[in-house]
């Protein structure tokens, strides 16, 4: 039995996943849609850059159905750290 078919489990699943990183919602504020379409990118710091970078790589690691946003995140700050 596939016990991530429950529905706590997914949640569960979910909660663990989103503490690494979570897709910001662009209905909730301004911030959050400059997030979404990745613009706050251009303000980070190298710094900041690297760490959001790991928080990603993370994500991406133990997901396994990531959501196409943090695969292009992803991508565009691997291209803004070259």
């Amino acid at each position: 039995m596939d016990t991530l078919s429950l529905p706590y489990e997914r949640k569960a699943c979910q909660k663990r996943l989103d503490f690494f990183y979570r897709q910001p919602n662009p209905l909730t504020s301004f911030e959050q849609w400059q997030k979404f379409i990745h613009d706050d990118l251009q303000n980070m710091t190298r710094a900041l850059l690297r760490r959001e970078h790991a928080r990603l790589k993370l994500r991406l690691l133990y997901d396994e159905k990531p959501a196409s946003w943090f695969i292009e995140r992803f991508e565009k700050i691997g291209a803004l750290l070259k």
